[in-house]
């Protein structure tokens, strides 16, 4: 979502008559885009923007903006206490950026203007429903398309609802219209975004077999899925359509039931594991990846476990394995019985040695096998980089000129996180 809000203020910039700086020392205009998701996120956003406060006193003209969900939760602490930052605006303020900018270059002076409620005008508390602005997207075959946009979940760790507003979903033809209008012979893969895609209001599965119509879209992907959201119908037609691609991030969180419902996930142990096998039986070469939170408030080393064996149990590719960060605003910053942090640094250092080893197993699984791979490009060793329809990175020796195609590659060994392979004979 990050990205995608990125590439959006990019095409705005241009369509403005802006041009790429050639190093930030030359820019006119910085804008630092942060995630709150979590503190270490939050933190290095905000150092990155003292880091550039220097570069405002070598030149008064330079603008600083402070952009994405840190912006919009911490908007008034931060033009407090960053006075050198000229523009700070949340998430939902992309659809008046433009306006904002003019506001800032002819006035200088964006951070006096405030409503009744002692905010700055640009922070919306509500999702937008449409965003028909310009996107400078990244020379990429991966690219994205938002089709919904904040949360009605109130995970009780998560404080997305309250930095990007409640739920709102893309009308049909405004989302079909932006995929039509990409660039094919770059874009082979498009991956439709949301904090939760599954509850599409005109249904996902619809929406799917909608965007398998287009020309041209030779991959669809879709993140992320809440488990409680996602359909019989989501799972036949990523059974069905051969455009979408047999990878599903489907994060649990915990493996712990009891845990599972101070999160406020709405499932339980038993109902995700069972909602697993039935994605199995459907589509037998699935990619299962998942997100656990380590250290959740009230956590006992038995809830621990169960995190750790839900690791097998779902059969899990890998996992992106967090320790619990308290964020402002959500109920699990108040529960009792907090975990200290050596605690949640042994029970994360220890997950991730399971998650690593259980990678490393299924991807030597896929050794001797041939996988097409969309080639994404030069890896740092000089070879090129590219992905398998399961979302796993591939490296192999082949020429520049494959760069954005779709290509068969043999695996010939594997690591944990990166398959290595050759360009099947005669390919290229």
């Amino acid at each position: 979502m990050n990205v995608n809000d990125s590439e959006i203020l990019a095409g705005i910039l241009e369509r403005e008559g802006y041009v790429p700086a050639e190093k930030m020392g030359k820019a006119d205009l910085i804008l630092v885009n942060t995630c709150s998701i979590r503190a270490g996120a939050e933190n290095k956003g905000l150092w990155f923007a003292h880091s550039i406060k220097s570069l405002k006193e070598k030149n008064p003209n330079l603008i600083i903006g402070l952009c994405g969900c840190v912006a919009q939760q911490e908007k008034e602490n931060i033009l407090k206490k960053m006075p050198f930052v000229d523009l700070v605006m949340g998430p939902q303020g992309i659809d008046e950026f433009a306006g904002l900018l003019k506001q800032i270059e002819t006035t200088n002076d964006l951070r006096l203007t405030t409503n009744d409620k002692g905010y700055v005008t640009y922070f919306k508390e509500q999702a937008c429903s449409t965003r028909k602005l310009p996107v400078k997207r990244a020379k990429s075959p991966r690219t994205y398309v938002s089709i919904t946009f904040g949360c009605d979940n109130y995970c009780s760790y998560c404080v997305v609802p309250y930095v990007r507003g409640r739920e709102v979903s893309r009308p049909m033809d405004e989302i079909l219209a932006e995929i039509k209008a990409l660039d094919k012979t770059i874009h082979k893969e498009v991956i439709l975004l949301g904090q939760n895609v599954n509850a599409w209001v005109g249904g996902l599965a619809n929406l799917l077999r909608e965007v398998s119509a287009i020309a041209g879209v030779e991959w669809i992907n879709f993140m992320t899925s809440h488990p409680k959201d996602l359909s019989d119908e989501i799972i036949a037609a990523m059974a069905e359509l051969p455009q979408i691609n047999h990878y599903l991030h489907l994060p649990v969180q915990s493996g712990s039931s009891k845990i599972l419902k101070a999160m406020n996930r709405k499932y339980d142990r038993d109902y995700y594991l069972k909602l697993v096998e039935k994605i199995y039986s459907k589509i037998p070469d699935i990619t299962l990846t998942s997100d656990l939170i380590v250290g959740f408030p009230g956590e006992t080393e038995q809830d621990f476990k169960d995190s750790l064996s839900i690791i097998r149990h779902a059969n899990f590719d890998s996992v992106n394995t967090l320790m619990f960060s308290p964020r402002p605003q959500t109920a699990a910053a108040a529960l009792p019985d907090q975990i200290d942090g050596p605690t949640k640094n042994a029970r994360l250092l220890a997950m991730m040695e399971v998650v690593e080893n259980q990678a490393l197993a299924k991807n030597q699984q896929l050794v001797g096998k041939t996988l097409d791979a969309l080639v994404e490009g030069p890896a740092k060793d000089g070879r090129l980089s590219g992905r398998t329809r399961g979302n796993k990175i591939v490296y192999f020796d082949a020429p520049l000129e494959l760069l954005y195609q779709i290509k068969p590659v043999k695996i010939t060994s594997a690591k944990s996180w990166v398959l290595e392979g050759s360009i099947s004979s005669g390919v290229g």
